[in-house]
């Protein structure tokens, strides 16, 4: 996998910049609402998009994400068996 940088604040200091920060309140609104639309996007395509439209999607969003990470972890990020996901990548190639 990758290296990434990853801030981690505890309850106590988001509260603390929601009652001091003149726009605390308003940014921890803004994240609450980027996160909520990323999760009803990735649910509605779990229900909406077949696999080979999900696989598509991902690999445009993520481009080179197959050099990146192990195939087990797409297909779990795109809701398929590894086994599917090959399927998918065969067609994908003969097309």
């Amino acid at each position: 996998m990758e290296d990434v940088e990853v801030i981690v604040m505890p309850r106590k200091a988001i509260e603390w910049g929601y009652e001091n920060m003149e726009e605390g309140e308003k940014l921890g609104r803004l994240i609450a609402e980027y996160y909520f639309t990323y999760l009803d996007t990735r649910i509605q395509h779990l229900y909406i998009l077949s696999p080979i439209e999900r696989y598509n999607l991902m690999s445009e969003i993520f481009p080179n994400i197959h050099n990146r990470v192990p195939q087990h972890m797409i297909a779990s990020y795109l809701g398929i068996t590894p086994i599917h996901l090959s399927r998918i990548k065969n067609q994908d190639l003969k097309a």
